[in-house]
């Protein structure tokens, strides 16, 4: 998340007990910071849309395009 910049597009995922995809898009809003003194930080995200289907991540590893992304 640290290397996430301002304006960056997302993927934005969903890593519930059922389901794992993703499930919209979404722009960097506020670069990482801290969120308490023990180094926990976050990065502010704004949507940008939905997906029309969910995406689950078994897919999007089987898809050349995103080969090289940071989570795939």
């Amino acid at each position: 998340m640290k290397s996430m910049k301002l304006n960056d597009l997302c993927f934005f995922y969903h890593s519930g007990a059922r389901a794992r995809c993703v499930v919209g898009v979404v722009t960097v809003s506020q670069e990482w910071y801290k969120t308490d003194g023990e180094g926990e930080g976050v990065v502010d995200v704004k949507e940008v849309g939905t997906m029309r289907r969910m995406v689950d991540l078994k897919e999007m590893k089987k898809d050349d395009g995103l080969k090289g992304w940071g989570f795939v």
